[in-house]
């Protein structure tokens, strides 16, 4: 009797984690295709670098000397900084490093820091804007790459979202690979497949067009994820530019790492209560931008997937335990390939020892999260130097 019922449950579980484990190896066999670079182009168009920053003195003019360091010509972009109802002496700051600085004192959030900057470039002959967080260190193509992808066509456009840090502890290194496959691998597959890669708050770039059609209306504490589903309500699909990037500092403790994940598990808990029912009937009716919207903020996390596929080879038996072994194969297989694709070898092996411990850790945090009902404010990640 006991094992009948542990069967059953296992195959429940196991049916499950099919459907995300099945799409994210659907998403790896396709990310395989390495991106062609887009053509260059003689014509380089007036870009805007913006930095919306809230308390970031720490490392705001390491963040601005990278991006003034661009392979790009000079009098053709700029950096903007939005000092954000800050305490500290960020816009001035940032104003000696070379940026040119705006100093919000009200309704704060990153979202509406980030629609006012767009707002106010939109007065002046500016072509695209992209957008980096106040830790992060662009490549040096990184505008050459954007110009050039923007140039073919692109509307919306993904830098590689990775991190700068990630030999400071056995934790970064952890996250170097969750960034590998989610903001490399996976979008990388979307991309190939037609589909909209995501957006990720950090390094992303839009045409003029782009936002004049559609302003930049999402306030929440994931306004990227809000302002994607935005996007492909209105056709926008984002193409990820894997050969540039915005690589990010990540907390190196449990304790800083927290306050950050909690805020992103909290928001998009709040995006699946608020949309997923609408995006549901809506994809019913056959939108397909309902579908990929809907895709977007109902995928579990990597550790609840993990957990799932484990769980029917551990209390199951016969086929439905064959069957949660596949399932752990094809993680093992896609966290491998993304290593490889956008992490570091070396990195997964150590990781790997580690991961037991990530989960548990990332699985209450998630677990904690979904027990608070409040909204969180923009609160600044703790940094270091």
């Amino acid at each position: 009797m006991l094992e009948t019922t542990l069967t059953i449950i296992a195959w429940a579980i196991a049916v499950i984690a099919l459907l995300p484990i099945g799409y994210t190896f659907a998403l790896t066999l396709a990310g395989c295709y390495r991106q062609p670079q887009a053509k260059s182009t003689p014509e380089k168009q007036k870009l805007a670098i913006i930095i919306p920053a809230h308390n970031e003195a720490l490392l705001i003019q390491d963040t601005i000397k990278h991006a003034l360091a661009q392979e790009y010509p000079p009098s053709r972009f700029a950096v903007f900084v939005i000092a954000d109802n800050c305490s500290d002496n960020t816009a001035e700051l940032a104003s000696q490093a070379g940026a040119h600085v705006w100093t919000r004192t009200d309704n704060p959030g990153k979202g509406q820091a980030l629609e006012f900057a767009f707002d106010t470039l939109l007065k002046d002959d500016w072509q695209g804007f992209l957008v980096i967080d106040a830790d992060s260190h662009l490549s040096i193509n990184a505008l050459d790459a954007l110009n050039n992808e923007f140039s073919s066509g692109a509307p919306v456009l993904q830098l590689f979202d990775t991190i700068n840090n990630p030999n400071d502890s056995m934790r970064t290194l952890a996250m170097q690979l969750g960034m590998a496959s989610f903001n490399g691998l996976r979008p990388c597959g979307r991309t190939a497949l037609g589909l909209s890669a995501g957006l990720f708050g950090n390094g992303f770039a839009l045409s003029r067009k782009t936002i004049e059609v559609c302003p930049y209306k999402a306030h929440s504490i994931v306004e990227d994820l809000e302002y994607h589903m935005l996007l492909l309500q209105n056709h926008y699909r984002v193409k990820l530019v894997e050969y540039a990037s915005a690589a990010a500092q990540m907390p190196k403790t449990a304790d800083a790492s927290s306050s950050q994940r909690q805020r992103w598990e909290l928001g998009r808990i709040a995006m699946i209560k608020h949309y997923a029912g609408d995006l549901f009937f809506q994809t019913l009716k056959g939108n397909k931008w309902a579908l990929e919207a809907l895709i977007d903020i109902v995928m579990p996390p990597a550790s609840l997937m993990v957990i799932l596929a484990i769980t029917p080879s551990l209390i199951g038996s016969g086929l439905v335990q064959w069957l949660g072994l596949m399932l752990v194969m094809m993680l093992f297989i896609h966290y491998f390939i993304a290593s490889i694709r956008f992490g570091s070898f070396i990195g997964f092996c150590k990781v790997a020892c580690y991961v037991p411990w990530y989960i548990i850790w990332k699985t209450w945090l998630v677990l904690r999260t979904m027990g608070k009902g409040k909204n969180l404010p923009w609160i600044r990640t703790r940094r270091h130097k």
